[in-house]
């Protein structure tokens, strides 16, 4: 059985999207804590005020980027390989094509 008979990528790509789109909700929801994180003296980014214990810690803000950017990548690695399957079926013929393959003579 080969690889691409085990995975679905219809599933797997939505739900790296998922995942991306998750953490990019939380990520605009704790702008404080982003802001916070990303703060420095020599710049005009500060944090708002906030009440005390509502902001997210800087662990948590950079498992969340962490996750937005590894479900992007999944989600445009899945659609690759969806492509490259589909393309792969085009050239063995299994496509549902109205007229077959045939390859250049020569």
């Amino acid at each position: 059985m080969a690889m691409s008979d085990i995975i679905h990528y219809p599933i797997l790509t939505a739900l790296f999207t998922l995942v991306s789109f998750v953490a990019m909700i939380w990520l605009i929801i704790n702008a404080r804590g982003v802001a916070r994180l990303f703060a420095r003296r020599t710049n005009d980014l500060e944090p708002g005020p906030a009440p005390r214990g509502v902001t997210a810690s800087a662990r948590a803000v950079w498992i969340a980027i962490i996750l937005f950017v590894l479900g992007g990548f999944g989600a445009f690695l899945m659609l690759f390989l969806s492509g490259e399957r589909q393309e792969l079926d085009a050239i063995d013929g299994r496509a549902t094509l109205s007229a077959p393959y045939i390859p250049p003579a020569g």
